[in-house]
């Protein structure tokens, strides 16, 4: 299990200013982010703006991995912050598992992804052969802006949508970077980007890097592979819930979290909200262990939570999420807190 943090930098057009990409990266690396997906650019011919830099410095430094998508400039040099050498510059290939007409290229360029094909590659198709079944399927809401699209090929609907570009291939590295820190949780973050790079499939028959592949396609199943010094932790999960839930603090006074475990055992317990921040660790000795008096044929223990932060703050109505654990058990889930009277 991991925790989406999601932060807003750019408008609903796809604008943005580099303030709000330095803010954006800087919350979400003082609230604890692992890894940065930038699926955005802003022209080579620019440079990088030092305030950004300095963010993904930074960034580094706190041991994150960053992917960012090259651009979308059919050939173009490589977008900034993908051009920054620490970065991870994420190309594009097609539904043919080819380079896509449309991804950028240059030395700063490390692997492609699959990132769908493209009407905005007019020597190709001069935008007429547009087929939303060979792009990438994207979490994006529809309706979206459909006018340069008729008959059908593309439109609002009720569904999620469909996308192509390097901003959809990127993301594909990034859940890599995830899949990678869940088996792997104590390598660096340069570790986990030479374990992406160097595993990825020649597009080029094995001639080594291209500008225009990078060292090749993302290969998920070869970078989690374990080596002779890295063997992957296996993480056990713990059934857990609380009760009640919503959980209304000032009626119920306390929400239980259950733990199905057969004796009492010291918990470590941590309270996220919806941002991602801490809002309580707490730990329980095996004495401090409720058993569950419900259902005494399944044996469980429970923990009590008040609904208040670490410094005895009541917290605001809202989703919280908990994990629990015990041992080499983690459990999670999360409870809903409505301030105020049922």
């Amino acid at each position: 299990l991991v925790t989406i943090m999601p932060v807003k930098i750019l408008a609903s057009d796809g604008s943005g200013t580099t303030d709000s990409i330095v803010a954006g990266t800087n919350y979400a690396v003082s609230h604890g982010a692992r890894i940065l997906n930038f699926s955005l650019g802003s022209s080579a011919a620019a440079g990088i703006d030092p305030a950004e830099q300095a963010a993904l410095d930074n960034a580094l430094a706190n041991n994150c991995v960053i992917v960012a998508s090259a651009g979308n400039d059919s050939g173009g040099p490589i977008n900034f912050p993908a051009a920054y050498p620490p970065v991870i510059a994420v190309g594009a290939t097609d539904e043919n598992d080819q380079i896509a007409c449309y991804s950028n290229a240059g030395p700063s360029l490390d692997l492609v992804a699959p990132g769908g094909y493209a009407a905005n590659c007019p020597s190709v198709c001069n935008g007429s052969c547009f087929d939303p079944s060979q792009n990438i399927f994207s979490t994006f809401l529809c309706p979206a802006v459909s006018a340069e699209f008729t008959g059908g090929a593309w439109g609002p609907d009720s569904n999620y949508g469909v996308e192509a570009g390097t901003s959809a291939s990127a993301p594909f590295v990034t859940g890599t970077a995830v899949l990678i820190l869940a088996m792997y949780p104590t390598l660096t973050n340069t570790q986990v980007a030479d374990r992406i790079i160097n595993n990825a499939d020649s597009l080029n028959g094995n001639q080594g890097w291209d500008p225009k592949s990078g060292y090749g396609r993302l290969n998920v199943y070869r970078a989690l592979l374990p080596t002779a010094s890295q063997t992957p932790e296996v993480t056990h999960y713990l059934n857990t819930f609380n009760s009640p839930n919503p959980f209304y603090p000032d009626v119920d006074l306390t929400t239980n979290i259950t733990l199905a475990i057969t004796q009492p055992q010291p918990v470590d317990l941590t309270i996220n909200d919806s941002s991602g921040e801490v809002v309580l660790r707490k730990s329980f000795a095996s004495s401090n262990l409720n058993q569950n008096p419900n259902n005494p044929q399944y044996k469980s223990y429970y923990i009590p939570w008040d609904g208040r932060n670490g410094n005895r703050q009541e917290v605001k109505t809202g989703v919280y999420f908990y994990s629990v654990k015990v041992g080499s058990q983690v459990g999670r889930n999360k409870i809903a807190v409505i301030q105020g009277s049922r």
